[in-house]
């Protein structure tokens, strides 16, 4: 058969597409379209084009399964998470660095009112949660459960447990009733005050303010009890006023 003109075959099965062969006696062009290509293409650029719109939105980006990966027994949040989204570009995550000394809490209390004041969307605050996490061991445990949690607050609720149980607890109460204040170390004498205190927000039961302030109080020196005895301190508040006056008389 002699072609003439322009030729278009459409291939609507799903079979492997049609080959054409052209001899000598074949004039003008024979073009195959796999019109099944043609609609995945054009699915491809929708949503291409829907993930643009939403970016334009600025409380919302890109779903969190292309986002986030895992490998190397740690969590990768892709940075593209952010791109083009002017509210969440402008989040600064606060970091858990290390569980021997951060209490996560006061950690996912401060993340949970950085979420709030940004309005970062729920399907987000995981991933997110996720990247601020940068302490080994917790990081370690993240990678392996990460993809059971399913929701941001069941991560709350399991990394309490993981570092907050009975037996951590337990720890933060014999320091606060044992430890002392080093006079050669860097802390001032109200740091050290205050980094006790956070330790004690979430003992659960909670040490009173009366109790926690004579337990403290037998951390420091002789000379600084006395004057903190003396005092009749009633609050946290007006111990570490006086241990910010005594550091400067030192």
């Amino acid at each position: 058969m002699n072609l003439t003109g322009d030729k278009t075959i459409n291939n609507n099965s799903n079979d492997c597409p049609i080959s054409t062969l052209v001899n000598g006696n074949m004039e003008g062009t024979v073009i195959v379209v796999n019109t099944n290509n043609q609609a995945s293409d054009q699915r491809s650029t929708n949503v291409s084009k829907a993930c643009e719109n939403a970016c334009k939105c600025g409380n919302t980006v890109q779903g969190e399964v292309n986002s986030v990966k895992v490998s190397d027994n740690h969590v990768n949040v892709n940075p593209g998470l952010l791109a083009g989204c002017s509210s969440l570009n402008e989040l600064t995550l606060l970091i858990y660095s290390d569980h021997t000394t951060q209490v996560i809490g006061n950690f996912l209390k401060d993340l949970h009112l950085c979420f709030d004041l940004k309005g970062v969307a729920e399907r987000m605050k995981l991933p997110l949660a996720a990247r601020a996490v940068q302490d080994p061991f917790t990081k370690a445990w993240l990678s392996a459960e990460y993809y059971k949690f399913g929701t941001y607050e069941n991560f709350r609720t399991q990394v309490t447990q993981l570092l907050w149980n009975d037996q951590k607890q337990s720890s933060i109460r014999c320091k606060i009733f044992q430890d002392k204040f080093d006079r050669n170390g860097e802390e001032t004498l109200a740091a050290h005050y205050l980094r006790y205190v956070n330790l004690a927000t979430n003992l659960y039961p909670p040490l009173s303010e009366y109790d926690l302030l004579r337990a403290l109080t037998a951390h420091y020196p002789y000379e600084v009890q006395k004057c903190m005895i003396s005092a009749n301190l009633k609050s946290n508040q007006e111990a570490l006023t006086l241990l910010g006056k005594l550091q400067v008389m030192d």
